[in-house]
C-alpha cells in the first residue's frame, strides 16, 4: 500500500513545518534562556556593586571611629600637657613672688649689719691664722 503522492508530500511538508517549528522554539527558548542569564548577570552584578559599597561605608565609619577615638586621646594627652605646663607656670610664678618678696624684705641696715658681720668675722679668723702661725713658728724655731 502505497500512499500517494500528494499525500507523502503533505506529510514530508508536515514534517519539514513541524522540524521548522521545532527548529524555531527551540531558537526562542535559547534566546529567552540567553535573555534570562544576562538579566541575571546584571542583578548580580547589581548586588556585587550595592555589596561593594556598603562594605565601603561600613569601612568608612570604622574609620572614622578610629580617627575620633585618636583625636580624643590626642586631645585628653595635649589637655594633661597643658595642665602640667600650667602648674609649672604657677610654681614658677609663686617662686619668683617668694624671691620678690625676699628681696624687697632685705633693707639697707641689714645689709650693712651682714658685711660688718662678715668683716669681723674674717678680722677675727685672720687674727686666730696668724696666732697658729706665730705658734708654729717658734716651735719650729726651738727644735732646730
Amino acid at each position: 500500500m502505497q500512499k500517494p503522492k500528494g499525500e507523502k508530500a503533505e506529510i514530508e511538508k508536515n514534517t519539514k513545518l513541524y522540524s521548522l517549528q521545532l527548529k524555531d522554539e527551540a531558537e526562542r527558548k535559547a534566546f529567552e534562556l540567553k535573555q534570562q542569564r544576562k538579566r541575571n548577570d546584571e542583578e548580580e552584578e547589581k548586588i556585587a556593586l550595592k555589596a561593594t559599597q556598603d562594605l565601603q561605608d561600613f569601612y568608612e565609619t570604622i574609620q572614622q571611629a578610629e580617627l575620633a577615638r585618636e583625636r580624643a586621646k590626642m586631645n585628653q594627652r595635649l589637655d594633661g600637657e597643658k595642665a602640667v605646663a600650667e602648674l609649672e607656670m604657677k610654681k614658677q610664678n609663686a617662686y619668683a613672688e617668694t624671691i620678690k618678696s625676699i628681696m624687697a624684705s632685705i633693707s639697707p641696715e641689714l645689709i650693712a649689719a651682714i658685711t660688718t658681720g662678715s668683716e669681723m668675722n674674717l678680722l677675727v679668723i685672720s687674727r686666730r691664722v696668724f696666732h697658729l702661725m706665730y705658734s708654729w713658728a717658734q716651735e719650729k724655731a726651738l727644735l732646730m
